[in-house]
């Protein structure tokens, strides 16, 4: 099917596409005029899986690939997408890693780039990939955190949670819970070996209790308590407030 046969909607995603692309090529060529761009850390990504909205269906062009789900999801197709960088001299060109990264973790990666103390930051539950920018060894993450209101499992209703721990992936939904008690919100997760199942289509948790039940201690102990979506108290809100305020 060539480009004219495509229905307008994917047309104009296409475009979208192409012209995120491009606004990329202006900054690296400004970059490039300023005389900066080798001394400058360049850093692409996106902060969900595939879109599937305004009338785009994301199985058109592929875009979730082996993965299962899509935006809004808690399966892999939702959570899980390219982060690119960019940083002449340090960082290996044409090197795909498998370290695992969130964006919780950007804070502490750009502050140890810049050289900024780690006991300056606020408190936070990233980690710095430093290490693995510059292609050196790094230790991978004890675990990779998600909970989201409104999930595609659950049809855009309830609430999940999702922990990758090496390559188990557990994936946890339910009604919304109306307590900490709640939490997490199904009995036994769905549960995937990623190494062998990077499509999540094999729930392995009956096999494997020990691991199921493992992972839902993570979502257990991540869990902030509060309101809608995990919102935080007016106690921690005030909190935080306190920190900024004190930093500015």
């Amino acid at each position: 099917m060539g480009v004219g046969q495509w229905p307008i909607q994917e047309v104009q995603y296409a475009t979208a596409v192409v012209d995120v692309d491009k606004i990329a090529g202006r900054l690296m060529d400004a970059l490039e005029q300023a005389g900066i761009a080798d001394n400058t850390v360049f850093m692409f990504a996106s902060d969900n899986g595939a879109s599937n909205e305004g009338h785009h269906d994301y199985e058109f062009f592929k875009s979730s690939g082996p993965l299962n789900g899509f935006k809004r999801s808690l399966h892999e197709g939702g959570i899980r997408s390219p982060f690119v960088v960019r940083w002449p001299g340090v960082t290996p060109p044409g090197k795909v890693s498998k370290q695992q990264w969130a964006f919780y973790d950007f804070l502490p990666t750009v502050a140890d780039i810049a050289g900024v103390d780690a006991s300056k930051l606020p408190a936070h539950d990233g980690y710095s990939i430093l290490p693995t920018l510059r292609g050196e060894a790094q230790a991978q993450k004890n675990f990779v955190y998600h909970e989201y209101c409104s999930p595609n499992e659950q049809h855009k209703g309830g609430w999940g949670q999702a922990v990758r721990v090496g390559d188990w992936s557990a994936v946890c939904v339910g009604n919304h819970p109306t307590n900490h008690s709640d939490v997490p919100v199904c009995s036994t997760p769905l549960l995937y070996n990623l190494a062998t199942d990077p499509g999540q289509q094999k729930d392995l948790a009956a096999q494997n209790l020990s691991k199921a039940q493992e992972l839902m201690q993570v979502m257990r102990a991540q869990h902030t308590p509060g309101n809608y979506c995990g919102k935080a108290s007016d106690a921690q809100w005030e909190s935080w407030e306190a920190v900024l305020d004190r930093e500015l």
